[in-house]
């Protein structure tokens, strides 16, 4: 009896044991998460919330428990955070969600995601979860997706009516002035033709310009390596910049990731060439191991103060934005760094594992 007792008193301890770790372990996770956590009573008080609230409302927890939780980022949005706990209060299952604007600590202007959840039947909780998440940098990004698609369309538009349009028009005109001859004398059919087909190979090798500007169709059909070999070729046309590409092999990606290793190397090869006294272009793709790496290097010269991290400097650079975008899009990694003396360095490694279902949602 007292062998059994024994181990039943260790099987005992020993899950007294694991649940202490594993409360320690949440205890840990969310001191260090990002993300605020509050606990709401059901008359409206904070009971709880996590060490985030010092950056996100400037705040110590200590400070925020006791208070009424509508309160939490100012008179201004108390109401639209009252009717938020009210709205939880009153379902039991699904989660309410809801974006505001915020102050943070320092000062600057935020948007914060705001989710609610009703756990006042869980006896570990009993109150309303409020999950707070600064999604600042994810609006302003979402904000630049949406003017670059704006500006892409008028360019498009522009490129159309004005090129496009306009070369239809003439060769419209001069059909119809060859139809309102009554004996057209052959020698000048034969020249009108020869305008009238000069032209239209202009509209095609337009409309080849633009669909490729849309979407190279080289990157779609699989072709990576072809579509990098034709950017570096444009843009040593287009810049006068020397451009050196290096391609190990073939890379083992969807057609979804290329297009977007396509668009972040033509973006840090545009970035590098409107960039101060560039003159040189290394552009690498290379299979290293599982990944597949997308290197850009150039020799622009330094901005001020460069001795800072690149990062910090061109947080607004809405190229390098948009690389950092994609790059998230894909599952990659991205590194950037200034080069001694001049030259910006930029990597990008995309795993070759994504699961085609992944892919086929980019």
């Amino acid at each position: 009896m007292r062998g059994i007792n024994f181990f039943a008193q260790f099987r005992r301890l020993t899950a007294q044991l694991g649940r202490q770790q594993a409360e320690a372990r949440f205890t840990e996770l969310v001191r260090r998460s990002a993300d605020m956590i509050v606990v709401v009573t059901a008359d409206g008080t904070v009971s709880y919330a996590s060490p985030a609230a010092v950056s996100l409302v400037g705040c110590t927890p200590e400070t925020l428990v006791g208070t009424p939780a509508h309160n939490l980022f100012g008179p201004s949005r108390s109401a639209r955070l009252s009717s938020l706990l009210k709205e939880t209060l009153s379902r039991a299952a699904d989660p309410a969600e809801i974006e505001l604007g915020a102050d943070a600590a320092a000062g600057l202007p935020r948007t914060v995601q705001v989710i609610a959840s009703n756990e006042l039947s869980n006896p570990l909780i009993t109150g309303i979860v409020l999950t707070v998440r600064d999604v600042t940098e994810q609006r302003s990004m979402e904000r630049e997706v949406l003017d670059v698609a704006a500006r892409e369309r008028q360019r498009f538009a522009s490129e159309v009516h004005e090129g496009i349009g306009q070369d239809l028009v003439g060769i419209t005109l001069m059909l119809k002035g060859l139809a309102a001859e009554s004996q057209p004398d052959p020698d000048s059919v034969r020249e009108a033709l020869t305008l009238i087909v000069e032209q239209m190979n202009r509209v095609v090798a337009s409309m080849r310009g633009l669909a490729h500007g849309l979407s190279p169709l080289t990157v779609v059909h699989g072709s990576l390596t072809s579509a990098l070999m034709t950017l570096a070729a444009d843009t040593e046309a287009a810049h006068r910049i020397s451009v050196r590409l290096r391609c190990d092999d073939t890379p083992n990606v969807g057609a979804a990731v290329a297009e977007h290793l396509y668009n972040i190397a033509r973006e840090a090869v545009e970035y590098a060439a409107r960039r101060r006294s560039c003159k040189g272009i290394d552009l690498e793709l290379r299979c290293l191991g599982p990944g597949t790496v997308l290197a850009i290097r150039d020799d622009s010269l330094a901005i001020p103060g460069s001795e800072k991290a690149v990062d910090e400097l061109a947080v607004d650079e809405l190229a390098l934005r948009m690389i950092a975008y994609r790059t998230r899009l894909i599952a990659g990694s991205m590194r950037i760094q200034r080069l001694p003396g001049a030259g910006t360095w930029i990597e990008v490694t995309v795993p070759n594992s994504c699961s085609p279902e992944r892919m086929d949602a980019l």
